[in-house]
């Protein structure tokens, strides 16, 4: 603490090296029973003060031999109260002084008033009010007077900072340690929206703190309004380092390691140890805009299925006896190519023209295979991130953006082909709708993304009614979550039959159509004919 006296009046406090806070766990701040500083001291003096007696409690004080100043000045004045927290002066003649704190308790930031006071001819003390400012300009604010038994409090320490994505919406669930302040190695444990009692146990009850074993902290920010808003109270002054231990459900912990410094005169800050970002906070009963630390969400993946079948036919096999492969395509619609980022491919497939955005698969039976009706295979795994989100949130505030594949079979060359098999003209659109996820209490839980499978064209290559038909829907999210089976893309592939009898006519994939499954009929049909030729060639012999 340091006193004036009424010819000594302050615009700018200045730190007092004999001087000492009050105690270090107490909250208490300074309660003074009587002052003494001579009023005809000229100046302040760095030297002037009041030191607290050194006490056996374990508090911060000083050890203190009161001594004269110079030119009659008071010089140190020792704190008669050994009691933490609490001062005492005597020898204060009449007059007015003012007083403010030059180092604040640990876990406590200096209490910027400056407080003025004024001893009669008989040693009453007036408190008259003070300046927030700590500077005597400008009327006295009266209303700024000492508590119940001239208590002058002090604000914990506090650094807020935000859980965000990379969108900056606020994430709920996340783990910090903190450990300091340097050159110490103190750890500290908090959690979003959790606070902790005298013994450990923790509201929501039952969290368990991952990845750090320490002191317990409570986070003073919580409220159902502050999910992902992260507020640490008390801690000593010193510079820190924070780091994530568990990310929100659906989220990637960042690696980045942040300097949290606690200051007890100026706003505290949380500052990336990295160039790229650097988000400040304050502290101290003066916050502004809290740091954001944001976490990408986890990647979220789809597979799509395609299914091959023969038909009239078993699956056919090369001049080696091994089964012939079919060859697949997925590409991306031109207005999905030109989307800015453009859309996600399967990973793993190859690709003719990679400026097309399509890429193929082979499918074929396995050698000892004992299904040849259902031979499925999967393009590779198409990967969503935060980066193929849309730029505006959107109606639903979702951040919601479509892509559009479209998915068909290549047809060989004549020479590479089947003989006598006509392959599928079918033709299916996959819309791959992605956006933000949130849990069943609308909490932001990473990435979404849902497709919708239609059949467009049938294997011969006409339009489905009503624009196409639905195959079915699946969807699947970044905490691992899902709904629905990915449904395939089937096509089937028409054996063409050959040299029908009498009238040495191909019986192709057409009629085998518009038979249908009538195919027994029209084999019923040819015999019969057959059988009538026959009776007109023995008649006519005869």
């Amino acid at each position: 603490m340091n006193l004036y006296n009424d010819s000594q009046v302050p615009t700018a406090p200045t730190g007092c090296p004999a001087s000492a806070a009050a105690a270090a766990q107490s909250n208490d701040a300074a309660v003074l029973n009587e002052n003494a500083t001579p009023a005809d001291d000229p100046q302040p003096s760095d030297a002037d003060g009041v030191a607290e007696n050194a006490i056996d409690d374990g508090a911060k004080a000083i050890s203190c031999t009161a001594a004269d100043g110079e030119n009659g000045r008071p010089g140190v004045k020792c704190d008669m109260d050994t009691a933490a927290g609490k001062f005492k002066v005597g020898g204060l003649d009449a007059g007015t002084y003012w007083l403010h704190e030059t180092t604040a308790p640990d876990g406590y930031t200096i209490n910027k008033t400056l407080y003025q006071f004024t001893i009669d001819a008989n040693g009453n003390v007036t408190w008259n009010g003070g300046w927030a400012s700590g500077e005597a300009t400008g009327a006295i604010d009266e209303k700024l007077k000492p508590g119940d038994n001239n208590a002058i409090s002090d604000t914990p320490t506090e650094v807020t900072w935000n859980k965000v994505d990379t969108k900056g919406g606020k994430l709920a669930g996340s783990q910090w340690k903190i450990v300091g302040p340097s050159p110490a190695m103190d750890v500290y444990c908090v959690a979003d929206n959790v606070t902790v009692d005298a013994n450990d146990a923790t509201t929501p009850a039952g969290i368990e703190f991952t990845g750090c074993t320490g002191e317990k902290l409570s986070d003073a920010a919580n409220t159902a309004d502050e999910a992902g808003v992260i507020t640490v109270r008390g801690l000593p002054v010193g510079t820190y380092t924070l780091t994530e231990t568990k990310a929100p459900d659906g989220y990637v912990a960042t690696t980045t390691v942040y300097t949290l410094t606690i200051s007890d005169t100026k706003a505290s800050t949380v500052v990336a140890q990295t160039a790229t970002d650097r988000p400040t906070t304050r502290s101290g009963g003066n916050r502004e805009a809290a740091a954001n630390v944001p976490n990408a969400s986890a990647p979220v993946n789809i597979q799509i299925p395609v299914k091959k079948s023969v038909k009239y036919t078993s699956w056919p096999k090369d001049s080696n006896g091994n089964y012939v492969n079919f060859n697949f395509k997925i590409e991306a619609t031109k207005s999905t190519v030109d989307a800015n980022p453009a859309a996600p491919m399967p990973a793993e497939c190859s690709s003719s023209d990679a400026t097309k955005n399509d890429c193929t698969i082979s499918l074929a039976p396995k050698s000892d295979a004992d299904d040849l009706s259902n031979v499925i295979a999967k393009f590779g795994k198409m990967t969503f991130t935060d980066a193929n989100l849309a730029a505006a949130a959107g109606d639903a505030s979702d951040y919601a953006k479509t892509y559009t594949y479209k998915i068909t079979e290549i047809v060989p060359d004549s020479a590479d082909a089947v003989e006598n098999l006509r392959y599928s003209k079918a033709e299916y659109q996959v819309v791959v709708t992605l956006k933000q996820a949130k849990d069943s209490s609308g909490k932001l839980s990473g990435l979404s993304v849902s497709a919708t499978m239609t059949r467009i064209k049938d294997d011969s290559g006409n339009a489905e009614a009503g624009g196409g038909k639905i195959i079915g829907t699946w969807s699947s999210t970044s905490t691992g979550s899902s709904a629905g089976t990915a449904v395939e893309a089937t096509f089937v592939n028409t054996k063409v039959l050959t040299g029908l009898p009498t009238t040495g006519a191909d019986w192709t994939g057409r009629l085998v159509l518009l038979v249908g499954d009538g195919f027994i009929l029209a084999g019923v049909l040819i015999a019969g004919g057959y059988q009538l030729d026959k009776r007109r060639r023995e008649e006519d012999s005869d």
